[in-house]
């Protein structure tokens, strides 16, 4: 782990150098100062004294600034590069990596982990490496006056800058573990909450719900109070340890070394500041081992179709199939389907049916390629000049997804559709009224955490946005699953009138079955065509 996070140093390394070296000026500058006043106390300062003072008093503000400025500078960019590799990474792994996935792992992992990484670099790196040197020219100051108050202040050091921190390094690291768990447990349960805030709402469980969430948050804040109060502890026993330590360099020094005596207590602030390193040292090894874990799972490749030729003779210009097919989870044991064949055609209304976890989902996922079957072949039947291209394959999935864009730009993803073409599938689906009331009518921003329509409104502006990318297979998930049966009867009008291809409902309702041109019911890993 620490060679990874090592490693993200690597390219910025001259800058780190520059930060880690005004940070040792920066203290060895205070260092003097602290002499020099404690000098000056004692006997007076000559004007040599005072120069070297206000030098030191620049050197010391110059290169405090400089180590902030390029520490941080190191963090921010190692951050951009990281946040840059990780949604790339993120690329790679979508959909099928990313499928068995809680989302509120990845909210902590962009938001969270990244984050501690910039304490690690600017507060933890750094640090050390300061304080390392810093008590070797220590070390060789003391040296020159007495080698057994060299050999005090060496044992000083190693108890304030290490042996406290470690004291309850192990502890500390377990609590910060369990409290980033139980953030992020709570970040996944605060996210399905508002996602699922309108059923939430008819259910009457909004209120529970949210005391639930604020109980898991109090419980994550407890376990960070722990470490705390363990670290107070320890900075406590800092106080005794620099005590003990005064009294020994004021009984091992000569007379004449009063000065460095006097301030003795004040030489230890490289040290001090590592007793926040276990903390932020867990935090950010915890952090780069999520983000380790994540750029270390293989890219899934888009499983790519065996195309075949159709007859002459053929009634359809395009078809796809799943061919006995078996497919089991990576990392489940049962087999979701077993020796599964199911076909589509073009022109055709085809229909998924079956208990929940049975497997339509599934089968939709390898029919668009997601995953790659275990056994058995996806197969693409299509006449000269059709294209089998997995782009021309549209899925509509159960939850409708916005994006914190136009509703221009949420019905079209980027894809040039003329003003004219929009509102007239807005109208087709019975939304011309509701688009009316927009104040920017498609320039309208849409807050994906704030949505102004329903949840009805909100799948058929995803069949809208279906309907503006031609495709030769649009699967819809539960398309009218918040639709009365009227409303469900038009929808499915608009989708045969307006699609040419082959459509596949997913569902469990029996009015949109009954909209089926053919059903397949899936049942115990099996699949039976239904006539």
């Amino acid at each position: 782990m620490g060679a990874f996070l090592l490693e993200l140093v690597k390219p910025l390394r001259g800058r780190w150098l520059l930060s880690a070296g005004c940070g040792l000026a920066g203290a060895l500058a205070k260092t003097a100062v602290i002499v020099l006043a404690a000098q000056g106390v004692i006997g007076g300062l000559s004007a040599r004294g005072w120069l070297i003072g206000g030098l030191a008093v620049l050197v010391a503000a110059v290169a405090s600034y400089g180590e902030q400025y390029f520490g941080h500078d190191v963090a921010f960019r190692i951050l951009k590069n990281l946040r840059v590799r990780v949604f790339d990474h993120l690329v790679t792994l979508a959909p099928a990596g990313l499928d068995q996935q809680e989302s509120g792992r990845w909210l902590q992992l962009i938001g969270g982990d990244i984050e501690a990484l910039e304490v690690f670099f600017a507060h933890t790196l750094g640090p050390l490496a300061i304080a390392v040197v810093y008590t070797a020219c220590l070390c060789v100051v003391f040296l020159t006056v007495s080698p057994v108050a060299a050999l005090a202040v060496l044992l000083v050091a190693l108890v304030v800058g290490a042996a406290i921190p470690l004291w309850h390094a192990d502890r500390v690291a377990s609590l910060t573990a369990e409290a980033a768990e139980s953030q992020r447990a709570t970040r996944q349960y605060v996210f399905e909450s508002s996602e699922n805030r309108r059923l939430s709402d008819q259910l009457g469980i909004t209120e529970a719900r949210a005391a639930a969430a604020q109980t898991q948050l109090a419980e994550a804040g407890r376990l960070r109070q722990a470490a705390d109060r363990l670290q107070n502890s320890d900075r406590l026993a800092v106080v005794f340890a620099l005590t003990g330590g005064w009294a020994l360099i004021a009984w091992l020094l000569p007379p004449d070394a009063i000065a460095l005596a006097l301030s003795f207590p004040l030489l230890f602030a490289p040290h001090q500041a590592l007793a926040r390193l276990p903390g932020a040292l867990s935090r950010g090894l915890d952090a780069g081992r999520n983000i380790q874990a994540l750029l270390a799972q293989a890219p899934v490749p888009h499983h790519e179709p065996v195309v075949q030729a159709a007859p002459a003779a053929a009634s359809a210009d395009w078809a796809i199939s799943l061919a006995h097919v078996s497919f089991t989870y990576p990392g489940a044991e049962r087999a979701v389907l077993r020796d599964v064949s199911v076909s589509i055609k073009a022109g055709e209304v085809v229909g998924f049916v079956g208990a929940r976890g049975a497997g339509k989902s599934t089968a939709a996922k390898l029919l668009m390629g997601w995953f790659a079957p275990d056994i058995g072949q996806l197969v693409v039947t299509e006449k000269e000049g059709v294209s089998a291209h997995p782009r021309r394959i549209n899925y509509m999935p159960q939850r409708p997804v916005f994006f914190h864009e136009t509703l221009r730009d949420n019905l079209t993803l980027g894809m040039a559709q003329p003003d004219a073409l929009i509102c007239e599938r807005l109208g087709s689906l019975g939304l011309a009224q509701w688009l009316a009331t927009l104040p920017a009518g498609l320039d309208t921003v849409i807050d994906p955490h704030h949505l102004p329509f329903s949840t009805g409104q909100a799948q058929r502006l995803e069949l809208t946005r279906a309907l503006l990318r031609p495709s030769q297979l649009l699967i819809l998930d539960e398309p009218t699953s918040t639709q009365d049966p009227e409303a469900m009867s038009r929808l499915l009008a608009v989708v045969r009138r307006e699609f040419q291809g082959a459509v596949l409902i997913i569902t469990h309702r029996p009015e949109t079955v009954a909209q089926c041109d053919r059903l397949y019911r899936f049942s115990d890993q099996q699949v039976a065509a239904v006539s």
